[in-house]
């Protein structure tokens, strides 16, 4: 399991020959926590159940998404700290490495037809939206609330912060959607780093009350576009956990860094098992998919494999 440095290259290209057509590119950063001492690369990575750093792997996740389909994911790729850079792994920025992944999947598949890139706030930096305007693909990325912008429209200020301008369009000032159950506002606003853009300011409930956050958007069409692409990015979080609580994943023992790689490639591989099982069975749940997955994989190991000869009771053939 060792010897391949990157076992998720192998079966990229006839994924994206096989996915369907128009998708979402949700990427992502996923931490998996890991118990053993003497893996290598381990890092301090966020642990959201007990809110603190812990000891484990960081892993670029890339997964394509669907308003109306089950997320379909690409790769688990190695996101390593600056003190794991290596010629086999180099350390990246988020934008460094998003605009890597872009490029290489647009090259690898021409016809995949984008229809946005989807990512959380670290990634949407400045030169990740200048990089994506050039090349002309879509963006639509979670803005960090201390990003200060330039409204357009002349009664809101002169400069304020992302943070600032959502206090100025609270609900009662913006839209509701009902199919996403969220108030929305668009505005036009020019960012210093990057030029004009739209920015939706997104209210959702929380409780008795209301969570607000920013999207920049340089997605063609309404705000419903901008808000199915963001929501469809969700989708990727619903495959983050069953790769970790249904999957196995950070939980091989094995110590050398490629072999956990080759471990959370197969992990992405037992998901897809589980996604053809679905398509085959709309509506059927993740776990009894999973069991019908596993069925079907024993069935195929014991179709293939050579035919067990009886031993005697000496122990002779």
């Amino acid at each position: 399991m060792a010897q391949d440095p990157h076992p998720y290259e192998v079966d990229l290209p006839q994924r994206l020959q096989d996915a369907p057509k128009n998708p979402y590119l949700a990427v992502d950063l996923m931490p998996s926590p890991h118990t053993g001492p003497k893996v290598q690369g381990l890092g301090q990575v966020y642990h959201s159940g007990r809110k603190g750093p812990v000891w484990g792997h960081l892993f670029l996740s890339l997964t394509l998404a669907y308003p109306h389909q089950d997320p379909y994911p690409l790769a688990l790729k190695p996101f390593p700290t600056p003190a794991m850079d290596t010629p086999l792994y180099p350390a990246k920025t988020p934008s460094e490495a998003l605009l890597d992944e872009v490029f290489d999947l647009l090259a690898l598949e021409p016809g995949l037809n984008l229809k946005a890139v989807v990512a959380d706030a670290q990634f949407s930096g400045g030169l990740t939206l200048r990089s994506l305007i050039r090349a002309r693909v879509p963006f639509v990325g979670r803005m960090r609330s201390r990003v200060k912008v330039r409204p357009l429209e002349p009664e809101v200020g002169e400069s304020l912060s992302v943070g600032e301008l959502l206090q100025a369009y609270p609900p009662g000032r913006a839209r509701y959607y009902r199919r996403f159950g969220a108030y929305a506002k668009r505005v036009r606003v020019e960012w210093p780093q990057v030029g004009w853009v739209d920015l939706v300011l997104v209210w959702v409930g929380r409780g008795a009350g209301w969570r607000g956050f920013a999207l920049v958007s340089t997605l063609a069409g309404g705000v419903q576009e901008v808000l199915e692409a963001w929501f469809c990015r969700w989708k990727a979080e619903v495959v983050h956990r069953l790769y970790k609580q249904n999957l196995g994943q950070g939980r091989s023992q094995a110590r050398a860094f490629a072999a956990q790689l080759m471990h959370a490639e197969l992990v992405v591989r037992a998901f897809r098992a589980m996604r053809e099982v679905r398509l085959a069975f709309p509506g059927m749940a993740w776990r009894h998919a999973q069991r019908v997955a596993e069925e079907r994989l024993l069935t195929e190991i014991k179709a293939t494999s050579p035919p067990r000869r009886k031993l005697g009771k000496g122990g002779e053939k």
